[in-house]
């Protein structure tokens, strides 16, 4: 099955949020978003860029993470989770990787 990509989006929110214990009501206060603008996000409802970004700072995980859809929330925090690196960086470094091995495969 092919999902959208506020479905996607809505998928990695929930992820994130579930792999750092944070709640709804925890990052609306942190963020100062309604809970509701962060449930319709996680219900995959459209959202404001800005809003994205403020959650993004928050949660310490760079924008690029929610537009690439092969990365996952586990891999992302297990693999920063055993070497520190930029955010940006490693996500790039990810991409590529993931690019080269499409490209090798045709």
């Amino acid at each position: 099955m092919v999902m959208g990509a506020n479905s996607v989006l809505a998928k990695k929110i929930t992820d994130i949020m579930q792999m750092q214990n944070v709640t709804v009501e925890s990052l609306a206060n942190k963020t100062g978003l309604a809970r509701g603008t962060i449930s319709n996000m996680r219900n995959g409802k459209n959202h404001y860029t800005w809003q994205l970004q403020l959650i993004c700072q928050e949660l310490n995980i760079p924008m690029a993470y929610f537009l690439d859809d092969q990365l996952s929330a586990a891999h992302l925090i297990a693999i920063q989770s055993i070497i520190s690196i930029d955010n940006e960086q490693f996500l790039l470094s990810i991409a590529q990787t993931i690019n080269l091995s499409k490209n090798n495969g045709k």
